[in-house]
């Protein structure tokens, strides 16, 4: 494809970003990234209508945008989460009208399309099957998972044009279905933002900030609390077994942060804060930052241990906080032995003695390892690889 000055790229996302969540953050971080790197992003999303949305003047300042985007809002008649058939449906329409407008405007360069969503992507390769006598954009899938028991899925992972992932083990698994080379997948895992690694924030004022005291050994988790939270639960326990430290979790709705503080109270377990759902995410970084120890304890309960890479393990390492954590395959491109404690999945004692581990001496220098990967690892030289590998097919690139 011919090099220009901008590239043109429209991001489809299924997520409203008026209430800043882990997937929204990650989809409005990924798009700045591409604009920073000399793109002309446009992102899509639905409009969800809440009492608690973020007005979209606000948008840059809540998410950190420093270089900003176009961002179109869809209208869709809902006031909670996006689900159903219905929904994506009437999202898909929106989007095959966008692309197909494109072929009516003269001069216009014709979008790259990224989505996240397969099921967004369906009916404009049925499009691009049935319109391919016309210039027809590339289509690019970020993928987060794979889904090999679902044939009509595994189909439209080779009739996309190219693929990205968000880490090693999902290109391995893709580069095994036929029509699909290593040539085509790009791996991106889920960095930082350029203005998060030139961030200077130290223990002391992440504490000050959150009114937490000095003198607490302190391990944290933050993410989503849930009830039957198995993740969560493990936690629980090892903190049963620590008492010398103490705990924090964030996440939970009042019912949720509930149930945990009744069953604490109930065992006997005194060493445990859970501090609720946050609102503003910018005070996440505050609660990671003021830790000792990061724990991050997934399952296979809630998710598919091979495929998903936590978006706040790059946080986590960026703080120089040492991190706890199972060794799984999605976290290998950036989580070693020289960049985490390991310790063994779906085992309280293991995880108890991996964090007592982690205030020592050890725990220290991966700390500093981890930090010093996390702040080469930005969205910014993320989108200027993506840039090239879409627009100078330059082939995979990893980080």
């Amino acid at each position: 494809m011919p090099m220009s000055s901008s590239h043109k790229i429209y991001f489809f996302s299924p997520y409203d970003i008026q209430r800043p969540r882990t997937n929204q953050l990650a989809d409005v971080h990924f798009c700045e990234g591409l604009q920073q790197a000399g793109c002309e992003l446009t992102l899509f999303v639905p409009t969800v209508f809440r009492k608690e949305n973020v007005k979209r003047k606000k948008i840059n300042e809540t998410y950190g945008v420093e270089e900003p985007f176009r961002i179109r809002y869809l209208f869709t008649p809902t006031s909670r989460d996006l689900s159903g058939r219905l929904l994506v449906s009437l999202l898909s329409c929106y989007h095959c009208f966008i692309v197909v407008s494109q072929f009516f405007k003269r001069k216009s360069r014709k979008p790259v399309i990224i989505s996240r969503n397969p099921r967004l992507m369906y009916p404009l390769v049925l499009l691009k099957k049935n319109l391919g006598f016309l210039p027809w954009p590339e289509l690019v899938l970020w993928m987060h998972e794979v889904k090999l028991d679902q044939p009509r899925q595994v189909k439209l992972y080779s009739e996309v044009d190219r693929l990205l992932c968000t880490n090693s083990a999902i290109k391995e698994d893709l580069a095994e279905i036929e029509g699909i080379t290593a040539e085509d997948i790009c791996v991106t895992l889920n960095p930082v933002t350029a203005a998060q690694a030139r961030e200077e924030l130290t223990k002391k004022e992440a504490r000050e900030k959150l009114k937490l005291d000095e003198t607490l050994q302190l391990v944290v988790y933050t993410g989503k609390l849930f009830i039957g939270h198995k993740e969560a639960d493990y936690i629980v326990e090892a903190a049963r077994l620590l008492p010398q430290y103490h705990f924090l979790l964030t996440g939970g709705k009042p019912e949720v942060v509930r149930h945990f503080q009744d069953y604490c109270e109930a065992q006997g377990i005194g060493n445990m804060t859970f501090t609720g759902y946050a609102y503003d995410y910018t005070q996440i970084r505050y609660y990671q930052q003021a830790a000792d120890v990061l724990v991050s304890y997934y399952t296979p309960n809630e998710h598919i241990v091979r495929y998903n890479f936590p978006l706040k393990i790059m946080e986590y390492m960026l703080t120089g906080n040492p991190i706890v954590t199972p060794d799984f395959a999605s976290t290998r491109d950036v989580l070693n032995s020289q960049t985490a404690i390991f310790c063994q999945a779906e085992n309280t004692e293991a995880l108890a003695n991996a964090i007592g581990t982690a205030f020592g001496e050890e725990g220290q220098q991966i700390g500093t390892a981890a930090r010093m990967l996390a702040r080469k690892t930005t969205y910014k030289s993320l989108g200027i690889k993506i840039k090239a590998f879409i627009f100078e097919n330059t082939g995979d690139i990893v980080g």
